[in-house]
């Protein structure tokens, strides 16, 4: 894994002229070479033409025309805050040199035009356009790198909103307001070196610097939603196929049970803590940093054992990445409301698949008003980039410890229950099942008596499930048995992100995981295999991912291929 500059955990303190911006110091700054100082200070008048995300492909009409919306809400594009940054290039390495901070009357969505009022030394510079922009934000561009740790000092959970102040509304749909973006700006040739000429030498005079091309900003986190097929039953309950007619489908699914699409929750772990808060656009330089977490591999090891794992659990979630597993069950799993931090927000219903929402107009490359907007925010994760291995077993065993996640948790009743009799007892409705499965209490229990919340069943090593009446029977007649416990009915799953499911992602190929910023990731799941794991991080979901760009607003679907894992898949 490639090293290019020391890791910026904090930010220094800057004082230069009446600017000045507080934050905690740990780690190396820039230093200010002799030269910023020399030159003339001259007044830069710039003038910009700014474009949201959304409107930068040349084949779309403007989406807010006509009310049209894909993949993105009005509020989740509109822009409140402009800052643009200067940075002086000496040698070849940017030092932030000044900013400033415009503010429309209202916000403002769409391209329009701005101007920005500067002082600064002649010379090279390189220009950076923020929207939505905090001091925090700001500050990161006096950082090496430019780094941005979110969750420095935060929840994990909270991670995204520390970092965009994105709300997201009481109705879930995913609408959110204040989103960081980021853009290039760029000379009318199309250069990133914008030269400040000394001119008359009269400090006075106003430098003006009209630029005609187009500064794209470029949203700094993406969106993923999880979406089901519903069942041929009934648009209430998800495609679901029980574990032991999977197995044999000679038996006409005569197991299979029911999930309803209400009852499937979905939040994102292993986040990352750190993004980049320049736009970086792709290229081939070896020594190009990909991910802010490049240095994860010195705490990422092969076990004596057999597998990869961590070596410093504390640097892990400190420095890099956060993860929470048991969070996963308090959260994703209605039934044990046991959740004391964060906001619940960050967990989400699965929204019913329909196909006609994902329609795309190979004309105007257009989708229809009704597309899907709903999702949960997510920072950019790219590290397995800089990840290398020998082999794909290899891979496939790291990569967990590195690649954001969706985790799902869904509540299943069970049609075939064993309920203390000789026989089990085959439900023909969902009611039916769920009586049996009520609220119940273990007197028995050698410590104390143990309350079980409604839903909760006991599934043995041959699939089969049970009421506690049932288990308890079983233990009688075997007690040799071992059962997994589903409090409340839940089993959870997991999968990964194909950052390039546009590009197809072939089967054969070794493919690796990510997500990048300015993307809306559609997750498609088919069927349900149930009932999944009892614990969390244990069990992969297949997944289709239908991917919109906020830039090009293309729509696709590939099948990604989801790794096996025999052993327990933590973080």
């Amino acid at each position: 894994m490639k090293k290019l500059g020391a890791d910026i955990k904090g930010f220094g303190l800057l004082l230069m002229g009446v600017i000045v911006m507080l934050c905690s110091c740990r780690d190396e700054l820039y230093s200010i070479p002799s030269s910023q100082t020399e030159g003339t200070r001259r007044n830069l008048v710039i003038s910009l033409t700014v474009q949201q995300p959304g409107l930068q492909s040349p084949t779309s009409r403007a989406p807010f025309d006509t009310g049209y919306e894909l993949g993105f809400t009005e509020k989740e594009c509109q822009i409140h805050t402009l800052t643009l940054i200067m940075m002086g290039v000496y040698n070849g390495e940017e030092l932030f040199e000044t900013w400033q901070t415009i503010e429309p009357s209202e916000p403002t969505n769409g391209i329009y035009d701005v101007q920005f009022t500067l002082s600064g030394i002649t010379g090279t510079k390189h220009f950076y356009i923020l929207a939505n922009a905090e001091q925090k934000h700001i500050n990161a561009f006096w950082a090496k790198d430019r780094i941005f740790d979110a969750g420095e000092g935060q929840s994990g959970h909270n991670i995204v909103g520390n970092l965009m102040e994105i709300n997201h509304n009481e109705n879930g749909d995913g609408e959110g307001s204040n989103i960081l973006m980021a853009g290039i700006v760029k000379s009318n040739s199309g250069d990133r070196d914008i030269v400040i000429p000394t001119g008359d030498g009269n400090e006075d005079t106003d430098e003006k610097i009209t630029i005609d091309t187009s500064a794209n900003l470029v949203c700094t986190v993406a969106k993923v939603l999880l979406t089901c097929m519903p069942s041929k039953e009934s648009n209430d309950h998800v495609a679901v196929i029980d574990a032991k007619d999977n197995a044999d489908n000679t038996t006409n699914n005569t197991n299979t049970g029911w999930i309803r699409l209400a009852d499937v929750n979905y939040m994102l772990n292993v986040l990352n803590r750190k993004t980049y808060l320049d736009y970086r656009e792709d290229t081939k330089d070896d020594d190009y940093l990909i991910d802010p977490n490049y240095e994860m591999s010195e705490i990422i090891s092969l076990r004596e054992e057999g597998g990869y794992g961590i070596t410093n659990l504390d640097e892990y979630q400190r420095n890099y990445l956060f993860y929470d597993t048991q969070a996963m069950v308090e959260m994703l799993n209605k039934d044990v409301p046991t959740y004391k931090g964060g906001e619940r927000c960050i967990v989400r219903s699965a929204t019913q698949y329909d196909a006609d929402k994902m329609e795309v107009d190979e004309t105007t490359n257009m989708g229809n008003e009704n597309h899907y907007t709903e999702g949960l925010y997510c920072t950019e994760n790219t590290v397995y980039n800089d990840i290398t291995f020998g082999d794909d077993a290899d891979f496939q065993s790291a990569i967990r410890y590195v690649t954001t996640r969706v985790m799902v948790g869904a509540k299943y009743t069970p049609k075939v229950i064993w309920d203390g009799g000789d026989k089990p007892v085959t439900y023909q409705t969902e009611e039916e099942a769920q009586q049996i499965l009520k609220e119940v209490t273990d007197y028995e229990n050698p410590l104390e008596p143990v309350t079980y919340p409604a839903g909760t069943f006991w599934r043995d090593s041959d699939g089969n499930y049970y009421s506690l009446a049932g288990m308890i029977k079983k233990l009688q007649d075997a007690p040799e048995t071992e059962f997994s416990r589903y409090d409340g009915g839940w089993g959870y799953y997991y999968t990964y992100i194909d950052e390039n499911a546009q590009n197809g992602a072939i089967s054969k190929d070794q493919t690796r995981w990510g997500i990048k910023r300015n993307h809306y990731y559609i997750l498609k799941v088919d069927k349900i295999i149930a009932p999944g794991s009892p614990f969390p991080g244990n069990e992969t979901m297949r997944i289709h991912s239908e991917l919109v760009d906020w830039i090009d607003k293309g729509g696709s679907e590939e099948e990604i291929k989801v790794p096996q894992q025999s052993e327990t898949a933590q973080p």
